[in-house]
C-alpha cells in the first residue's frame, strides 16, 4: 500500500503561528507613552514589547512619523543627562547627605521636639572618576595608549644598519657564538 497523507502519522505537529492584531498608530496615544517611556530609560525593544507590537514596527513608525522619532529621541536625552548629571555628581562628590534627629527638649515646663539637621558632604567616587574620564577623554586616560612608532621597515633597518656599524669583532662573535647555542642566527 502507498504512502498517503491519510495514514502518515506526524511526529512533531506544528505550532500554530500567532498573528497579532495590527495596531493602528495613534500620536496622541502612542507618542505620549512612548515619550514617557523612553524618559524612564527603557530601550526601543522594551516599549515595543509594553505596548503590544514588535521593534520593528516600532521602528517603521518612527520612520513614518519623524514627530514620534523626535519625540523619543528627546525623552531619550533627557534620561541620558539625568544619568550624565548623577555620574557627574558622584565623581566630584557634590551632593550631601542630610541627617536628622528629632529631640525633646523642656521649654517651660513644657516637652518641645527639637530638630537637628548635619549635612555631610560626599566624597568623588573613584570608580565614577575613571569612568567619566575614559569615557570623555579617551586619548589621554583609556588603558591600552598608543605609543605613536610606525612599523616602518626603514627606520628598523637604519636602527640596525647603525648597531652593526658600532659593532667589534668582539661582538660579532658573541653573537656568532649565541646563535650556535640556540640553534640560529643571533
Amino acid at each position: 500500500m502507498g504512502r498517503t497523507k491519510k495514514n502518515i502519522k506526524l511526529k512533531h505537529k506544528k505550532k500554530p503561528v500567532e498573528h497579532k492584531e495590527r495596531v493602528k498608530f495613534n500620536m496622541a496615544i502612542h507618542g505620549e507613552l512612548l515619550r514617557w517611556m523612553a524618559r524612564a530609560g527603557q530601550t526601543d525593544e522594551d516599549m515595543a514589547q509594553e505596548i503590544g507590537i514588535s521593534r520593528t514596527t516600532l521602528h517603521r513608525w518612527k520612520v513614518q512619523y519623524p514627530d514620534l522619532r523626535l519625540i523619543m529621541q528627546d525623552a531619550k536625552n533627557i534620561a541620558d543627562a539625568k544619568v550624565e548629571q548623577a555620574l557627574y555628581d558622584k565623581a566630584v562628590g557634590r551632593r550631601e547627605i542630610v541627617e536628622t534627629e528629632t529631640t525633646t527638649v523642656m521649654i517651660d515646663g513644657e516637652e518641645c521636639p527639637r530638630v537637628t539637621v548635619r549635612k555631610k558632604p560626599v566624597l568623588g567616587d573613584t570608580t565614577a572618576q575613571i569612568f567619566w574620564l575614559k569615557n570623555r577623554q579617551p586619548a589621554k586616560w583609556r588603558d591600552r595608549k598608543e605609543l605613536g612608532v610606525d612599523n616602518n621597515d626603514n627606520l628598523w633597518a637604519e636602527a640596525l644598519a647603525g648597531i652593526a656599524d658600532e659593532m667589534t669583532d668582539e661582538d660579532r662573535a658573541i653573537l656568532d657564538a649565541i646563535g650556535e647555542k640556540t640553534g640560529g642566527e643571533a
